[in-house]
């Protein structure tokens, strides 16, 4: 679209254009990952080589939204207001949905809130915040699905987007102690193969696939494929920092959070967290096993089997996060690794000097091959009640070690 209609942003007219198509096309809900906080103020910009007014590029937009009468807006729950700023920002007109609200003391509360210019927030079916923020590895996990400000309670998008097309009662969300609900990620952005995990079109393809058809030309997409569907709108492109890592390791975008918490919402396949007790069972029992083992296993067979534990552990805690449980990894691994530590460095400290203390004595005396006869089968060096004749003994250890004389007898 740049050739035509300039670097981003682009006019607000083509936004319209698309929403025109989304609803000709029988979509149910139409969420919007794009702010527009302000009017479009330019007196005169050139668009498709025509000329063109900042106000009515804002009033086909207006139109637009107010026609399809099922579009979700977005509002900016980011900004943390200026030094000279008094008070909470919040506007009075959130235009919230019916149904109500969590309204405990978990929820973040935002100093300000900044919604669409007001005849477009009009004009929405409702209107969701972005609020969220990045972890250090930048790997999103969770979002807020409300914010408060003022005396507002404000859904985020995606869940704005879940309740709009569907009777989703917020007071079902999970939320954790700080108010926010982990993702249940469906699948990666885009998998190896070039798939995404949910259906993507072009913006450019969906706004010609509009002009087409209001010139009765075919689209270049099939309108079909967005019936019945909610459909969010967002951007992707590396520079307007909305590129987020993904759980699988892929980049996404950031309308796919959005997406996440809807789909979960629709769904009902909540992510949530194992509770502190039951991560510090999985971590006790985990040592434990791996304790007995390090201890009473031979090294040679007991660290094939701690790592076999240890892959077994980690496939296990996979496959309880695709059906909903988050533990975590970091404890119980911590305990395999210590334990599998000690129970090696016992045998090798303690028992292991045991055994050389008694082979260096008993070497004195017996041959190698004896030794580690009694030192495998100690029962053939019991004490007292049983005598054998010496002939045995030799008949024995000439057809074990081919030697020509012995005599060995404890009593």
């Amino acid at each position: 679209l740049e050739p035509g209609f300039g670097a981003w942003p682009w006019p607000r007219m083509l936004h319209a254009g698309v929403i025109d198509f989304l609803a000709r096309a029988g979509a149910k809900v139409i969420a919007y990952d794009v702010l527009f906080l302000e009017h479009d103020r330019r007196i005169s910009f050139e668009a498709a080589g025509q000329s063109m007014r900042g106000a009515d590029s804002d009033a086909a937009l207006v139109e637009a939204v107010r026609r399809a009468g099922n579009v979700v807006l977005l509002s900016d729950a980011v900004y943390e207001g200026l030094e000279q700023d008094s008070g909470a920002g919040c506007d009075a007109d959130t235009r919230p949905l019916a149904a109500p609200f969590p309204s405990d003391g978990r929820l973040p509360v935002r100093p300000h809130l900044k919604l669409p210019f007001t005849e477009l927030a009009r004009a929405a079916r409702a209107v969701g915040h972005n609020y969220g923020v990045k972890y250090a590895d930048g790997v999103p996990r969770d979002m807020w699905p409300f914010v408060t400000c003022g005396k507002d309670t404000l859904p985020s998008l995606g869940l704005a987007a879940a309740m709009a097309a569907a009777h989703v009662d917020p007071r079902t969300m999970p939320l954790d102690s700080d108010g926010r609900s982990l993702l249940n990620f469906r699948g990666p952005h885009r998998s190896a193969k070039g798939d995404f995990t949910y259906p993507t079109y072009s913006f450019f393809d969906v706004l010609l696939s509009e002009d087409r058809l209001s010139s009765g030309q075919p689209p270049a997409v099939d309108p079909g494929l967005f019936k019945d569907k909610v459909v969010f709108v967002g951007t992707s492109a590396d520079g307007l920092s909305d590129i987020w890592t993904s759980p699988f390791g892929d980049r996404m975008p950031g309308v796919q959070l959005h997406m996440a918490m809807a789909d979960d919402a629709l769904s009902g396949r909540f992510m949530r967290r194992a509770t502190p007790g039951q991560d510090r069972t999985l971590s006790w029992v985990t040592g434990l096993v791996a304790g007995v083992v390090a201890t009473a296993v031979p090294v040679l067979w007991g660290v094939p089997i701690l790592l076999a534990m240890a892959v077994t552990l980690i496939m296990w805690l996979t496959h309880a996060v695709g059906g909903g449980v988050w533990y975590g990894a970091v404890q119980p691994l911590a305990a395999l690794a210590l334990s599998a530590f000690g129970g090696v460095a016992w045998q090798y400290f303690v028992e292991g000097r045991e055994k050389r203390r008694v082979s260096r004595l008993f070497g004195r005396y017996v041959s190698k091959d004896v030794f580690h006869l009694l030192m495998n089968d100690p029962d053939l060096a019991r004490l007292g009640g049983a005598r054998r004749r010496s002939e045995e003994h030799t008949s024995e250890l000439q057809s074990r070690f081919g030697i020509s004389y012995a005599v060995f007898c404890l009593k």
